[in-house]
């Protein structure tokens, strides 16, 4: 039984009656969790119209706020809830762990629960059970791209709201594309006043060739200021999330180089790309590029406190590189065999730039080509070939494949794990170095489709791992379509379908140490 709660808790125990809500129940809290306490308010005071006043203590019809270290083996964000016919006691040995259960406490509610004016006649009753819960993923991840489609900060806040719900815990804000640039820069200001506006939308997606593209007809543009990006950071900080942005390079850099055609291979002018697809548009190798790219992470580095930064990589048009006289020097001057190389070279640079200021890298299975940068971590999109080569290396790795036509395995325990079907969800599972094979439906080792060079990835003698399930929302890299990951179905659809892991993977995950923005009162959970 699990009482219908998205994700489904690791063990529940029903019990007989039910608490209701009532103009008495107080919400009781120690100082350290108060603001917990409010939020606990602000959730459920619209629809039921009850004060729920915030006390330090309560003798009856209380809903019960506390950290128990007794629970210390629950992990950071494990926690138990009991409810019983008098009371509701939410008990984990971390803040996170405490705001985890709150939201099972608000599924376990009538669903007009999460009206936002008042429900009259309603009956706010509870089903006493004992739930012990404790995530099997240490990066739960929701993947969202406003390059390409501009969505409002108060879009982003109800995104933040459904994780929260949901149990996600790690935001991927896919910031910078070809079709815009959505992050204020305040050293480069036509990132913005260029780079963040176009002409015309492509609809829909187009035959391979592009001859029967077409177009809404009118300019789509915005961008996040600085303190939009505050905002947002406190905001999901407040509900255990952590913000991890994407800054892409060094191809999908066509809106930067509109705005600053200097960093690019020609110097030729360009436009704010209008249709989706992989477009000509990289940044060039020489040291003005490097300079133009700290400078921008400088700023991206004070905004987003997460240890890891995404910088893409992925789907790099390098005949540019080819074409061009100063990246071949550059080529030469390094002793690099190809443009496969060079691009190596590239994230290894940007990689410890980023390892200097405690930071680590993430990148799209693409960066594996060439060799992997020490560092790097590897976000696998492609199929499954890639992250299983970088965890064999040593690296960390998150799996986001897109081909959801068949199942996803990655085990290491030799057990086939399922993938949700839908073209808009990926997920994102733990992967390990180790001698294991990836296996198909019968269990049979595949070898994947992801891409070329997996033999020039370098192995490391530690063994790195990264955890994770993502419903994402990078929509093929075309138009997002909301009513299918944004909502509340589209985040039930994934996580319905998500396998558990092995008892002894779940035993070996990790301890995340990454606790984001520290300031106010409420400390965000980390991604590992």
């Amino acid at each position: 039984m699990t009482a219908g709660l998205i994700p489904a808790p690791a063990k529940l125990t029903a019990r007989d009656g039910t608490f209701t809500l009532t103009p008495s129940t107080h919400i009781q809290t120690s100082a350290g969790l108060h603001a917990l306490g409010e939020l606990a308010r602000q959730y459920l005071r619209p629809a039921t119209g009850l004060p729920l006043k915030v006390v330090e203590s309560a003798t009856h019809s209380r809903i019960v706020l506390s950290l128990d270290p007794r629970l210390g083996h629950f992990g950071d964000e494990g926690y138990r809830l009991t409810v019983a016919k008098d009371e509701v006691l939410i008990r984990a040995p971390h803040p996170p762990g405490v705001f985890w259960g709150l939201q099972t406490l608000r599924q376990l509610l009538p669903s007009t629960g999460f009206r936002r004016a008042f429900v009259p006649d309603a009956a706010w009753a509870v089903p006493c059970v004992e739930i012990d819960d404790r995530p099997r993923f240490a990066w739960r991840g929701s993947h969202l791209d406003v390059g390409r489609h501009f969505m409002p900060k108060d879009w982003i806040l109800k995104h933040l709201d459904l994780m929260a719900l949901h149990k996600l815990n790690v935001f991927h804000w896919h910031l910078t594309e070809d079709q815009g640039w959505r992050i204020e820069i305040r050293r480069y200001p036509k990132l913005t006043a260029v780079g963040a506006w176009r002409a015309d939308s492509q609809l829909g997606l187009s035959d391979g060739d592009g001859a029967n593209r077409r177009f809404e007809g009118k300019p789509h543009g915005g961008y996040y200021t600085q303190a939009d990006v505050r905002e947002v950071v406190r905001y999901a900080a407040d509900r255990s999330i952590t913000v991890v942005p994407e800054i892409e390079m060094p191809g999908h850099a066509r809106a930067a180089l509109a705005a600053y055609p200097e960093l690019g291979n020609t110097g030729q002018p360009l436009e704010v790309a209008t249709w989706w697809g992989v477009h000509d548009g990289v940044f060039g190798v020489h040291d003005e590029v490097f300079e133009f790219l700290q400078n921008v992470l400088d700023e991206v580095l004070e905004l987003f406190p997460s240890r890891f930064i995404h910088i893409g990589g992925d789907e790099v048009p390098k005949q540019e590189w080819r074409d061009s006289e100063r990246a071949r020097a550059r080529g030469t001057e390094l002793g690099l065999r190809d443009e496969d190389e060079l691009q190596s070279w590239f994230v290894g640079r940007i990689d410890s730039w980023l390892s200097e200021r405690g930071r680590r890298l993430v990148g799209w299975d693409e960066i594996l080509e060439g060799g992997l940068a020490p560092g790097a971590t590897v976000m696998s999109w492609r199929g499954e070939a890639g992250g299983i080569a970088a965890a064999k290396a040593g690296h960390d790795v998150v799996m986001a494949p897109e081909d959801l036509s068949r199942p996803l395995s990655v085990s290491r325990s030799r057990r086939a794990a399922r993938a949700p079907r839908g073209q808009h969800a990926r997920r994102r599972l733990c992967v390990r170095a180790g001698p294991e094979r990836a296996l198909g439906r019968r269990g049979r080792a595949r070898p994947g489709r992801a891409g070329p060079a997996l033999d020039r990835v370098h192995a490391r003698p530690a063994a790195r791992r990264v955890h994770g399930l993502a419903a994402s929302l990078r929509a093929l890299r075309g138009p997002l379509v909301a009513s299918r990951g944004t909502g509340l179905g589209g985040f039930r659809a994934a996580l319905r379908h998500a396998p558990r892991a092995p008892r002894r993977a779940r035993r070996e995950l990790p301890r995340p140490r990454d606790h984001g923005a520290t300031s106010g009162r409420l400390a965000p959970h980390g991604t590992t």
